[in-house]
Order: C-alpha cells, then structure tokens, then sequence
C-alpha cells in the first residue's frame, strides 16, 4: 500500500542573510585552447585529484570539435590531456566516472551518427570506443554508472523536432558491448541515472507530453523519477507538476533508502521566474520536501548539481542571474540534511557561457565547483575549477578540516 505524505516547501532568496559566511576560494583554475571548451562534467580522482570531460575546439579535429579529457592534481594543476574524435563529425563528451581499475567511462554522442562510450586507462589512453546507431531519430547519452559486474548502465535520449521523444536506457557489459536497451515513450531525454540498492537503476530527467503549442509545450515540462528492475523494466514513475517547467539533473542516493534530485523549477517565491531546485523523496518517489534557491531572475541547474557533505547535508552549484548578474555567474549553496541553507557564494564573472557543470566536497573538506568560464579578456569560454577551503578554514585561519 502506498503510504502518503506532506510535503514541506519552501523557498530561499538569494539576498536573504544567513548564519554562516562561505568559506574563501583556495585556487581557481582553467584548462583549455585559443578556440573555446565546454566543460559538462567532472568528479574527483582517488589519488584527490580530478577529471574533467567536455567538448574541445582548439585541439583536435578543430572544424568539427572533439571530446575533451583533462586530469588534474589535489590542487588543480593539470596533468594531462586528452582528445577522441574523427575527422568526419563532432563528438561531444557529456559524463565522465572514474573506473575500478583506475580508468574513465564517458558517455556523449557522435553528432547524429548515435550514443557513445569511451573507455580509458588511468593515463586516459583509449581502451575501447563504441557507438550505438540506431534508426532516426539518433540517441545520445546524457549519463553513465559503472555497474557491480563491471558493466556499464547509461541514460540519455532521442531527440525529434522540438521535443525529445524519448528516454533511452543502455546497459552494456566490460567492454562496451550491448546487453540491452530500453526506450520510454514521452519521458524526455534521462539526465542523471544511478544503480538503487537492490541493483535497479533510477533515472530523472525532463517529461514533456507531447503538445502543439509551442507555450504549452514550454510550460507543462515536468522533472520525473523513475524506478527499474535490473533489466530496465519500470516498478514505478512520478512526477512533479510545479505550474511550470521543472527538469531534473542529477539524482543521488539518500542515507535513508531514499533519492535527493537537484536541477531547476518554477520558483516558490511569487514574482521570481526560476530558480535552482533540491527535492527529497522517499524510496519509491514520493515527495517528502522540496527546496528553491536563486534572487527574482533566472535561476537554475544543469550536470552534476548536487553532492552529499560529509554532516548528512548538501552542496547544490547551478547558475544565477540575479544580483545584477544578467548574463550568468556560478552560485553555490550549502545547506543541512533538511535543504536548509547553510552559506551561498555567487562568484565573480558575467555571461551567459558560464555553465557550472558538477560540484563536490572534497576529500579536504573543501568544497568545488566546475564547469564552463567565460574570460572577457580573450573572450573565450575554457573548462574551470573553483576550490573553496572547508568551512571554518582560510588562509588565516589555518587549513584544518581534513575529514577523517
């Protein structure tokens, strides 16, 4: 029997004062070219470090653009670089994991040739590349997990005309090979998946009904979360209307059994457009609390926008327009087990090429915050990484915060 639940909503200025200050900004570093990088996901290494995956236009198959692999050490200096690609068409990189062995999964797309999986050893030389056509309209992956056996589970989509029109789920063995796939009739496109405890897989992403009107189709998108089994068949599907688009982009694994997914929705404070979104349900998806942060402009969050704190809590990173942010900066907030907030940080840069991609805390203590940065003085757009020091810590007030 499905148990009900109230759902406690709230809402969180981004001018409001709050009781802590965000720790400062130990380094901030930028990787790429002459010619632009778009970063679309990262996470740290096992040796503290981190790998960062997006697209490349100054290395290369430069008229095409290619995949984009960089390793960097604890403190953001890099290691290496590398590119995959072909010379016919462009391959966009959307997702990197580290591997068991030590190596990095990526998942993207080839243009419109199909979905895409890259394996590499933990120098980033190419191990195994495969790609999944299939008939038109072409799919594309948006996320992939390593599996228990080894294998590799990947979500994504295809697109067809204005609306995606369907949620595609891939599951793979070691190598690359193709066990099975699924595809799920007006879902949207499946941005974020993750392996349950029972080895099943969840998924959240964007649903769009299909609609001929461009506004109504526009505003009645809706973020969903849905359950499989092991073998990609449905156990449960929900959705959460907020009059108003709501997209999910990233979904973790609770203490409780239950799911966290972050992204961006309809604000909960009247006169505010959109702001960044964080919601708690329980293990079969039903809502137990839902949080907005950002100011009365556009706000909101796309990748890697949600990691658990060491305390039980969260670091949300998204986009924010407000506090006379017109084009675009990275925003930060850190809040308790409950989505209260704790801090937020908007950092300095304005453009709409900034697109913060994934955040974490480190192993440090500290906090990060990655993705794509505009520099206004060669106007060109290059991977980045902010690393905040751990709360409590600074320059002048020793390093500390080492999590044990």
């Amino acid at each position: 029997m499905r148990r009900s639940m109230i759902a406690l909503c709230a809402a969180v200025h981004l001018a409001a004062p709050l009781a802590a200050e965000p720790p400062p900004v130990e380094w901030t570093r930028t990787y790429g070219g002459a010619h632009g990088e778009e970063c679309t996901s990262g996470q740290q290494t096992s040796d503290n470090g981190f790998i960062l995956t997006g697209d490349t236009d100054s290395f290369g198959d430069s008229l095409h653009g290619d995949i984009y692999l960089v390793k960097a050490d604890s403190m953001g200096n890099l290691q290496w670089q590398r590119t995959f690609g072909s010379p016919n068409g462009a391959e966009h990189g959307a997702f990197v994991q580290q591997t068991t062995d030590n190596g990095y999964i990526i998942a993207g797309w080839a243009g419109g040739a199909g979905s895409l999986l890259l394996k590499t050893d933990s120098l980033g030389n190419l191990q195994w590349q495969r790609l999944y056509a299939t008939d038109s309209p072409p799919q594309y992956l948006m996320c992939v997990r390593q599996t228990a056996d080894g294998g590799y589970v990947a979500s994504g989509g295809r697109m067809a005309a204005l609306q995606y029109a369907d949620l595609y789920l891939l599951r793979t063995g070691s190598s690359g090979e193709s066990l099975w796939t699924k595809s799920f009739s007006d879902y949207g496109e499946g941005s974020s998946v993750i392996v349950a405890g029972d080895g099943g897989y969840v998924i959240t992403g964007l649903y769009e009904p299909p609609s001929a009107e461009t506004a109504a189709f526009y505003e009645n998108r809706k973020l969903y979360l849905m359950k499989t089994d092991s073998m990609g068949n449905q156990e449960w599907r929900q959705t959460y209307p907020n009059n108003g688009v709501n997209v999910g982009s990233a979904v973790l694994l609770a203490p409780d059994g239950g799911y966290v997914v972050a992204g961006e929705g309809r604000s909960l404070v009247p006169g505010n457009s959109m702001d960044v979104l964080l919601m708690k349900t329980d293990a079969q998806g039903n809502l137990v609390w839902k949080k907005t942060y950002g100011g009365e402009k556009w706000d909101g969050a796309r990748g890697q926008c949600v990691g658990q704190t060491a305390d039980g809590g969260y670091i949300v990173g998204g986009r924010t327009k407000s506090l006379e942010k017109r084009g675009g900066a990275f925003y930060l907030v850190r809040t308790d087990s409950a989505a209260n907030p704790q801090w937020q940080r908007v950092f300095d840069g304005d453009s709409p090429n900034n697109r913060p991609s994934f955040v974490l805390q480190a192993s440090d203590g500290g906090y990060v915050v990655g993705g794509t940065l505009y520099d206004p003085e060669t106007e060109d757009i290059n991977f980045a990484v902010f690393k905040l020091w751990p709360d409590g810590a600074g320059p002048d007030k020793g390093q500390g915060g080492r999590l044990r």
